[in-house]
């Protein structure tokens, strides 16, 4: 009941063109179902790239321990909730910006529960190269839908409760 609104606007979303053939529809999609088509998807473009662009592989170097950051959900829907982050302030008014940001600060609380700053275990992450690649396909994913449906998304995220 609390994520109603933010699953019926994901609904809205089209289905990715690789679903559409195994028969999936937006109404049989829950919003954990369609964030994993989005996932598999990305997940997909990503390994495809990555085997033919060298500057994808993987590094050999031991990362220090202060980057390790503790998440409680997949890169991908951090990533998500980071590019709503972006796009949303500009297309809200003053009163659902409020909300947004609280939205929005709950929401990377729970998904980085461990971190005391989780704005800065943020941009820690996004200085690692995995988790920027996926930044930069969720990005693109972000901006392949109108402008005007990422604005109702921005408003149903401004006005769920958690």
């Amino acid at each position: 009941m609390k994520n109603q609104a933010f699953e019926r606007t994901l609904a809205t979303y089209r289905i990715p063109s690789f679903a559409q053939p195994m028969g999936l529809s937006p109404k049989a999609l829950s919003l954990p179902a369609l964030l994993l088509v989005l996932m598999l998807g990305m997940a997909f473009c990503t390994t495809a790239d990555a085997s033919n662009n060298g500057r994808y592989q993987r590094v050999t170097s031991v990362q220090p321990a202060s980057q390790d950051i503790y998440i409680t959900v997949s890169q991908y829907e951090l990533a998500l909730i980071q590019v709503l982050s972006e796009i949303c302030p500009p297309v809200l008014n003053e009163k659902q910006r409020v909300r947004f940001d609280k939205a929005y600060n709950r929401q990377l609380r729970q998904f980085m529960p461990r971190s005391s700053n989780p704005q800065q275990s943020l941009r820690q992450l996004s200085m690692q190269r995995d988790y920027r690649a996926v930044l930069h396909n969720v990005r693109a994913w972000t901006a392949s839908y109108p402008a005007a449906e990422n604005r109702a998304l921005c408003r149903e995220f401004a006005e769920m409760s958690f």
